[in-house]
């Protein structure tokens, strides 16, 4: 394997163990632009459809949908969430 492709390797393989860290981030971040004191997620698995809420105390205030996405690395981010 020549250098240049075990470096794109590398990198592809630490991107894909922080997605997490990084979807978490990108989240806490939207939920501080919109006001939202808290996120809820939804997975079924069943259908691959996904949702994260966003709310103000009971106010919806943005749902995000994912649809045909494993719930892996949404339940990986919604670890994160509840770790910090």
């Amino acid at each position: 394997m020549s250098v240049g492709r075990a470096i794109v390797k590398r990198i592809i393989r630490e991107f894909t163990e922080n997605l997490p860290e990084l979807l978490a981030d990108t989240l806490a971040s939207i939920a501080e632009q919109i006001g939202a004191n808290k996120i809820a997620f939804k997975f079924d698995e069943e259908n691959a459809e996904h949702s994260i809420k966003f709310y103000n105390d009971d106010e919806l205030l943005l749902t995000l949908e994912v649809k045909g996405a494993d719930a892996k690395l949404l339940k990986k981010v919604k670890k994160v969430f509840l770790e910090e």
